[in-house]
């Protein structure tokens, strides 16, 4: 599988992910959801790269918020009650599809920049926007924005994580961390919001 899934080319990757996620958003009911996400939960848990379990707490911090938010949006028989909030059959039902589609583009997109660069995903995409130029739409600038995006974006990460290297042993304590973020994380973002070019100068010095 792992062979296979490498010998695709981007562009054709990016077509079977956009068609995955039309399927999975046109089937409405829990037995598909249930099917295709617990498919996709045993390639998650035994998918040979271990890649493919980065950032599993995220994940399920994000699923978790994602299913609390939707459960409380249905009407229907009224199945939990407290203080003031109603939870309905139709709540659940609906927040349990919506978990388990969300779950399943999760782990689809782990597959899809698995085993490909970024780059070569925006290449592959500016191969798919290619018929249109015909009627003159800008592809090519709009592609290489992608791509000088994804450098500022790299050059940004490589930066936080050198200051959060040289202050590694000032980090143990959840404030010290904020203090991190307040002194070091946004002063970058900022910078990089208002002079991009500098984030590329800072690279092309490090390279």
């Amino acid at each position: 599988m792992y062979n296979t899934i490498s010998m695709v080319r981007p562009q054709f990757k990016i077509i079977l992910y956009i068609f995955f996620v039309v399927l999975l958003y046109s089937a409405k009911n829990i037995e598909t959801a249930l099917y295709i996400g617990g498919s996709l939960f045993l390639i998650f848990l035994f998918y040979p790269q271990k890649k493919m379990r980065s950032g599993l707490k995220y994940i399920i911090i994000f699923l978790a918020a994602s299913f609390i938010g939707n459960m409380y949006d249905g009407e229907g028989r009224t199945v939990i009650h407290f203080l003031f909030i109603d939870i309905t059959d139709t709540g659940l039902y609906n927040a349990s599809i919506n978990t388990l589609q969300i779950f399943s583009m999760i782990v689809g997109a782990k597959l899809l920049i698995l085993n490909t660069s970024i780059p070569d995903l925006i290449d592959g995409l500016g191969r798919i926007c290619r018929p249109l130029k015909i009627i003159r739409l800008p592809v090519d600038e709009f592609i290489e924005l992608m791509h000088l995006t994804v450098t500022a974006l790299n050059g940004i990460t490589e930066e936080i994580k050198e200051k959060a290297r040289n202050r590694q042993h000032k980090m143990s304590k959840l404030s010290q961390k904020i203090d991190f973020i307040v002194e070091i994380v946004l002063p970058i973002l900022i910078i990089t919001i208002k002079s991009p070019e500098k984030i590329f100068i800072h690279k092309e010095q490090n390279v």
